[in-house]
């Protein structure tokens, strides 16, 4: 989200690869430096999405993306094939029948935008009969006329095999059967005798491995270093229960064996739902871009454990009075970070990749924009604005900000990473005498949902403040205001 400062913003930066012009929604992406040359030197790819629903854009752009980054893919594997010494027989038999099919498609889609020439196929059927009468008896592939295809053929589908090699001769071979049966289902088109074109083969060769899948979720965007490692823990652990490496043969059985194991092994339902969210979150990812059939591990239902403690509780008036009353001036990051975490409920994360850019003005309004610029965010929806507390700044926060300016500072805490900090801050917190395993730095966003109900904020607005979606369908419209925004936070009240 952006502020309207200085006139309504282009770019969403909820949704990479979305960009809005005159209030239509577009998707562009950029093309990788190795591609341009071989994608007609264009830089970018843009396509209008044709819609002004922000919801609706979402995804189509995230369609868009997945056809984009497959035919980048795919481009990439014909410049840089893999070398092979072999086919498998199965693999021939893929190679041949996609083949064939293509150049029937082809030739049925200049015959329906009536773009053929009869004499012309005609005459080149007639050429490519001769030939094969020639070579087809005693396998002379070298003068069949289809050299040239075979490398081709190869080059689209990321291979390369030796010129000659026993493989590259089967596959020739094959090649000119096909060719025979394309020959005789023109010349029967060109009769008036239709022949269908058979649909695009599905490889039989093994499908991609769960490695593949994890590697291809970890590139289509930015990821934390902490999730793609909490992915990869998940795929271990579903390997290791299923005992086969290939994705195509996960079902959903072998994912609910895993939640069922993992629950037997004592570990609580939020910690198996989170291991299932990510495993559903990259098996979703693989089937949006065609590499896997269907999604196994979605809408799996995790036994709810009733009586269970909060992972996280608030913090109590008192406790946010001992905080502030034992907060260090001399450590910066510490006061700072627990006195904005306390006034805004914004995560950890967020508050460690705050630059001095993100503390801005408008009006009689001082914030902070909590951008995918400054860093990746847990969701979409956490892109928002944040109006600073009075008493925040009463306690001297733009005094910081402003000497972080002066010393050049990018950041407003360079150098600080979210997870040792939070360690840190724990270890702090257990000294001064709150050891209430429950309650940490996290405890500071319960603590703010908290003192908004209290202060009579409405849901919608405080959601806002957090960066939480929730409700309906409507909440989706529109944005929360910032005088609206500045108002709830004035109305709640601290021990500063």
């Amino acid at each position: 989200m952006r502020s309207t400062v200085g006139g309504m913003a282009s770019t969403v930066r909820q949704q990479t690869n979305l960009v809005r012009r005159q209030g239509v929604y577009q998707f562009r992406i950029a093309v990788p430096a190795d591609l341009r040359g071989h994608l007609n030197g264009t830089r970018e790819v843009r396509k209008s999405l044709r819609t002004k629903d922000k919801a609706e854009a979402i995804k189509l752009a995230a369609a868009e993306r997945a056809r984009a980054l497959a035919e980048f893919e795919r481009v990439r594997k014909a410049l840089n094939p893999e070398h092979r010494e072999s086919l498998t027989p199965a693999e021939i038999e893929y190679l041949v029948a996609s083949w064939s099919a293509s150049i029937l498609a082809s030739d049925e889609r200049s015959r329906a935008l009536g773009l053929i020439d009869l004499d012309a196929v005609n005459e080149s059927v007639s050429l490519g009969e001769d030939a094969l009468r020639e070579a087809l008896p005693d396998g002379r592939i070298e003068v069949s006329g289809l050299t040239l295809e075979i490398g081709r053929v190869l080059r689209e589908n990321g291979l390369s095999l030796p010129v000659g090699s026993p493989s590259w001769r089967l596959l020739g071979f094959a090649m000119m059967k096909g060719a025979e049966r394309i020959n005789t289902a023109i010349r029967a088109r060109q009769g008036g005798q239709w022949v269908d074109t058979p649909a695009q083969p599905v490889s039989a060769s093994r499908g991609p491995s769960l490695d593949d899948l994890t590697a291809y979720w970890k590139n289509l965007s930015p990821r934390r270093e902490k999730t793609v490692r909490a992915v990869e823990d998940a795929i271990k652990r579903l390997t290791a229960l299923a005992g086969i490496t290939d994705a195509w043969g996960i079902e959903r059985q072998h994912v609910l064996g895993l939640r069922d194991t993992l629950l037997g092994q004592g570990l609580s339902p939020k910690t198996v739902g989170k291991i299932l969210a990510l495993l559903s979150t990259v098996f979703q990812t693989a089937h949006d871009g065609g590499r896997l059939p269907s999604n196994p591990a979605t809408r799996i239902k995790i036994p709810s454990s009733k009586g269970a403690p909060k992972s996280r509780l608030p913090f109590a008036h008192e406790e946010l009075e001992k905080i502030v009353a034992s907060l260090p001036t001399d450590d910066p990051p510490l006061f700072w970070m627990t006195l904005l975490a306390m006034t805004t409920g914004a995560r950890l994360a967020e508050l460690a990749q705050l630059r001095t850019e993100d503390v801005r003005e408008q009006g009689d309004v001082r914030f902070l924009e909590i951008t995918h610029e400054a860093g990746q965010l847990k969701t979409s929806g956490s892109a928002r604005l944040v109006p600073l507390h009075v008493q925040l700044v009463a306690r001297g926060f733009l005094t910081f900000v402003g000497d972080r300016i002066k010393q050049g500072e990018v950041r407003l805490f360079p150098g600080l990473k979210s997870d040792p900090f939070g360690k840190r801050w724990g270890r702090w917190l257990r000294k001064i005498g709150i050891t209430d395993s429950r309650k940490v730095f996290h405890s500071f966003r319960h603590t703010f949902k908290t003192a908004c109900r209290e202060a009579g904020v409405l849901e919608e607005i405080h959601d806002a403040l957090t960066g939480h979606s929730g409700g309906g369908v409507g909440r989706t419209y529109g944005d929360v205001p910032l005088k609206t925004l500045a108002e709830a936070i004035a109305k709640l009240k601290f021990p500063l």
